[in-house]
């Protein structure tokens, strides 16, 4: 069933923490609905003999329509369960299922989490899309695990005197907007990857969260957050400037979130992947060098009322003569 944010925070303390991802979190569930209008934190529990079912989202109106669909926040998602029994699972499932078409919910995209695996809690289709790249930061020696490559860049950001520093939300917010924009502007990057004031504002009373000033002297030339739960670190948005990258700041901040979260007693950093599925991207390629671990990041997808969705697409056609690839076409 649906539950309020308080009976879903309360239940997703009771999953033990190698079952969750940081994304999973009510928390940030909530912060992520800031990022685009429309987007309302959605939470569906099923308890049956003492195990867990829970499944977090976001549910949107879909434009033009009596109808919504669902997404995960941005990064990864989907169900996870403290149990693989399959019966309970069909159980979990079914109700999910009926609950979706009585919320009039089409369709839903899933990004599921590549440690986790959680793919195996759902019964919808499943795609291989892309490897990403985490650091076992129960490693005695983590710089003994890095390529050559990114144990240089190390060695070259310390020696050029670059200090990283863990700062306050206030202080890291007076500079990771410009820095980021100002990143997204030379890339020309699609308007999904900007980011507005009051979803910056929504980290403001986050605690699983850790946010790095990278400096040069007095100057910050590079900005990166990470958030957490037990047992994962989550690497989340980062930019430099160009004299950041020229120093190899991000890559001594990556080492610097590694040493910090071993401190800690996280027991991985989820780095992510590229910006596609080659593996020879450029920023696949610079994860990579930090660690040998892969994850698969898989998606997800089910059709709740199949005849609405194919009228949405039969009219979408008619209107605009071509359809993108992809499961909710009609969001650009």
């Amino acid at each position: 069933m649906q539950v309020e944010y308080e009976k879903a925070k309360a239940v997703f303390n009771r999953i033990e923490s190698y079952r969750k991802c940081p994304s999973q979190d009510p928390n940030y569930v909530v912060i992520d609905a800031n990022r685009e209008k429309d987007l309302v934190p959605t939470f569906f529990v099923y308890e049956d003999g003492g195990e867990i079912y829970y499944h977090s989202f976001h549910v949107s109106p879909i434009p033009n329509s009596l109808y919504y669909d669902v997404q995960t926040p941005y990064g990864y998602g989907g169900p996870i369960s403290t149990t693989e029994d399959p019966l309970f699972l069909k159980r979990a499932w079914n109700a999910y299922s009926d609950w979706s078409r009585e919320k009039k919910i089409v369709v839903e995209f899933v990004r599921f989490h590549p440690i986790l695996e959680n793919w195996r809690f759902y019964q919808g289709e499943v795609f291989y899309d892309r490897d990403t790249v985490w650091i076992d930061l129960t490693t005695e020696n983590l710089m003994n695990e890095y390529q050559t490559r990114a144990k240089r860049k190390v060695r070259k950001a310390i020696k050029n005197d670059l200090v990283v520093q863990w700062v306050t939300y206030e202080e890291f917010f007076n500079h990771f907007p410009k820095v980021y924009d100002e990143v997204m502007n030379s890339l020309q990057a699609d308007s999904f990857y900007y980011f507005s004031d009051a979803y910056y504002k929504a980290w403001q009373t986050e605690k699983n969260v850790h946010f790095a000033l990278c400096k040069h002297e007095e100057e910050v030339v590079a900005t990166v957050f990470f958030y957490h739960n037990g047992s994962t670190m989550e690497y989340h948005l980062s930019a430099a400037t160009d004299l950041g990258k020229e120093l190899a700041a991000t890559s001594l901040v990556i080492h610097e979130a590694a040493l910090l979260g071993k401190q800690l007693g996280y027991k991985q950093l989820h780095l992510g992947g590229g910006t596609n599925s080659h593996t020879d991207n450029p920023l696949f390629f610079f994860k990579s060098g930090f660690s040998n671990r892969r994850g698969n990041f898989k998606i997800g997808k089910v059709i709740h009322l199949q005849a609405i969705y194919d009228q949405m697409k039969d009219e979408w056609l008619e209107k605009n003569g071509e359809i993108a690839n992809r499961v909710l076409f009609y969001r650009s």
